[in-house]
């Protein structure tokens, strides 16, 4: 008689903050409403906002179509580690 194994790793969806964006500073960057980005990728502005404030952590296919959109390399979009503020990045570019 076989025995069902015990699930011995308790999966955590609760991803909220792991993963960092610049989605919202890209897009104000460049004058772009979330409405134009989220249509663009095919999603809703109000995922786009969860997004942008790292309620949800997007899929690997629209983290890359975001990334295609605003033609950034996915690793200057999306981070582990939270991005330096734009007024540090111009100090550090001024030194």
């Amino acid at each position: 008689m076989r025995t069902k194994r015990k699930r011995v790793l308790e999966m955590d969806y609760t991803l909220e903050g792991s993963v960092y964006n610049r989605i919202a500073a890209i897009r104000a960057e460049r004058g772009l409403e979330r409405s134009t980005v989220a249509d663009a990728v095919g999603i809703s502005p109000q995922q786009l906002g969860y997004i942008e404030h790292k309620r949800i952590v997007p899929s690997l296919e629209l983290a890359l179509r975001l990334s295609a959109y605003l033609m950034v390399p996915m690793e200057q979009l999306f981070g582990l580690q939270p991005f330096p503020s734009p007024e540090h990045e111009r100090t550090f570019k001024l030194l």
